[in-house]
């Protein structure tokens, strides 16, 4: 008993031995690379065969910085994201307008298209990128943002973020320069009254880039003087422009001031300042204003009359060149009509400016060599003017809850033309409805009535252009009910199909009544005869009547007993051939249902006889 229980605690000293040594003898032989399995031990650098190669190295840039967070697992972790952002690049400098960003999406090595990629910044907000953006291929991200007008100009920054199974984060540094840079060139510097001033010059991006097609506003401006012009830059930039100095505008110092700015609200401007006198040895006339009147008002699409009278020493001047500048620097001549006395008129334009406007008229004349000129100014306050508005439809002042109507509007100049590019709104209660252009001066929008409108008693119309025109309707009186369920249902379908579909209808009852013609034709051909019979029979009547108030009462005269006995045959006649003629119709109409009726008995006999003759005979067949 005693052997027993020492040999039992050799085998369990000897087993715990076992369990002791035996992980020196089992460890595993230390990972070979080319295994397939990527172990903590190994990376892309030492073993590219499991981990894969290494992503390639960011972008050199001044300033940009990239952050990556790998998360591995023990036994072969995720293979790591990597983005590299290839538009814009690092240090680059862009403008307002569209800027395409681009990022390649790396999962190891390889471009993939499974990375969720985004980008953001103070420029656009935060946006996500699209695999094969615009079809550039798998793995390339991007997406299209538009640099606004309130982004200034200075360095922005842009953080774009790659993640799959692993993160990864770039962040890069970009100028904006939102500045057009306007290169301008002067004939001279100084200018004598009677001269032109030349300019030209060119616009360009801050990388050189012409600003091509662009509008520029050229303002040339001194003391009670103004001119705006727009001039136009060609294919490469380039613009010119001149100016004729009048002898009625100011000496002295004048600015001339060009403004730029393309469709992305990138801009520019210059200023400059040029003396103008005027030049020696020139003699002058004496320009005095007949009309209009001094601080006259006149609204944009009126006339302005323009006369004035020219002395010389007290004479009248005959035959002089006078002429005059609209407040778009365009030259009017004005034709003598008397002797020193001259006239023109000019319309103001809708989108001439409003407020003062200083007519400003020269004359001269060269006699002998000798060049005499004058000219004067005078001041005319222009207001703006209400256009045309017209409320097309709805053409009711009765709605109702659930009814969904059109509000269209017609909008033009006194003169007919079209007014394109207006807001124009409704107002109903306190709902404020914008319609959108539809067709040249033509307005128009949906409106569904609620029960928030029953409250409504007016529709009003406003509407203003792109020159500050402005005009308001006078409200106009509506009703707006609420309606059940049901009376919403029949009052749609009269609105919806009825009145807009008339006619559909009107064709449909036609073609139910062409096609039920034989049921219901010879009933109306018999009730219309019955009813030619009986009106026969009262004229008869009332033949009789006339003729016993004539012969035996005396009661009418005889020109009245021939213009009723007259009446009553015309009649009489008309019932008669009426009556023919629905006499014939309905033989005509029993004719056809008898032979109709015979045919169909003939054909029935027809073939129960052909049947009884094939049943004898197969009858006959069988016997035999």
């Amino acid at each position: 008993m005693r052997k027993k229980a020492q040999g039992a605690k050799a085998v369990l000293v000897l087993s715990l031995l076992i369990l002791l040594l035996l992980p020196a003898f089992t460890t595993a032989a230390p990972p070979v690379c080319g295994d397939g399995s990527c172990h903590p031990s190994e990376s892309c650098s030492s073993c590219s065969a499991d981990c894969g190669a290494c992503p390639p190295p960011p972008p050199s840039g001044g300033g940009g910085t990239t952050t990556t967070t790998v998360t591995t697992e023990g036994g072969g972790g995720p293979k790591p994201v990597k983005i590299v952002v290839k538009n814009p690049q690092d240090g680059d400098t862009i403008k307002r307008g569209v800027l395409t960003i681009l990022v390649e999406g790396y999962v190891a090595s390889n471009l993939d298209s499974e990375v969720r990629v985004s980008a953001e910044s103070e420029l656009f907000g935060e946006i996500k990128l699209i695999n094969n953006f615009e079809q550039r291929g798998t793995g390339i991200y991007g997406a299209n943002v538009t640099i606004g007008k309130d982004i200034e100009k200075g360095e922005h920054a842009i953080v774009v973020k790659g993640e799959l199974a692993t993160y990864d984060e770039q962040r890069i540094l970009i100028n904006v320069d939102p500045e057009i840079y306007i290169n301008v060139f002067f004939n001279q510097e100084e200018f004598l009254k009677g001269e032109r001033i030349l300019l030209s010059g060119n616009l360009a991006y801050f990388d050189g880039e012409p600003v091509k097609n662009n509008t520029l506003v050229l303002s040339i401006s001194a003391p009670d003087f103004l001119i705006n012009k727009t001039i136009w830059s060609d294919i490469l930039g380039r613009f010119d422009d001149s100016y004729l100095i009048s002898f009625a505008e100011p000496d002295g110092q004048w600015s001339i001031n060009i403004l730029a700015a393309d469709r992305d609200a990138n801009e520019g401007k210059a200023n400059f300042v040029k003396k103008v006198s005027t030049p020696a040895g020139v003699a002058f006339y004496t320009v005095t204003f007949l009309s209009p009147l001094k601080n006259a008002e006149f609204k944009r699409g009126s006339t302005v009359p323009i006369t004035v009278e020219i002395k010389d020493e007290g004479k009248p001047v005959e035959k002089a060149n006078l002429d005059f500048r609209n407040p778009k620097a365009e030259i009017t001549a004005l034709r003598e009509i008397t002797p020193g006395t001259y006239t023109a008129e000019y319309k103001v334009s809708w989108d001439d400016p409003v407020g003062n406007w200083y007519i400003a008229v020269q004359a001269v004349k060269a006699t002998n060599n000798i060049t005499k000129a004058g000219g004067t100014k005078i001041p005319v306050m222009i207001r703006p003017a209400a256009p045309n508005l017209v409320l097309v439809r709805p053409a009711t002042a009765d709605f109702f809850t659930g009814l969904k109507t059109e509000i269209k509007a017609e909008l033009n100049y006194p003169d007919g033309t079209k007014i394109e590019k207006a807001d124009v709104f409704a107002v109903i209660g306190d709902q404020i409805i914008k319609l959108t252009e539809t067709d040249s001066g033509e307005y128009s929008a949906f409106y569904l009535f609620t029960e928030k409108d029953v409250e409504a008693a007016s529709l009003q119309l406003s509407a203003s252009d792109i020159y500050g025109n402005s005009i308001a309707l006078t409200p106009k009186a509506i009703e707006v009910k609420q309606i059940g369920k049901y009376e919403l249902i029949l009052r749609l379908f009269y609105y919806n199909i009825l009145a807009r579909y008339w006619y559909l209808f009107v064709l449909g009852v036609f073609l139910v009544a062409l096609a039920t013609r034989p049921l219901w034709y010879g009933a109306y051909l018999k009730r219309s005869l019955e009813k030619a019979v009986e009106n026969e029979k009262r004229v008869v009547v009332m033949e009789k009547d006339t003729q016993r108030k004539y012969f035996k009462q005396h009661s009418i005269p005889r020109e009245d007993y021939d213009k009723l006995m007259m009446k009553y045959r015309e009649r009489a006649s008309d019932l008669k051939e009426k009556k023919l003629r629905l006499g014939s119709a309905l033989a005509g109409k029993n004719r056809k249902i008898e032979i109709s009726q015979n045919f169909r008995s003939n054909l029935k006999s027809a073939v129960s006889g052909s049947f009884l003759s094939d049943w004898k005979l197969r009858s006959k067949k069988k016997k035999r």
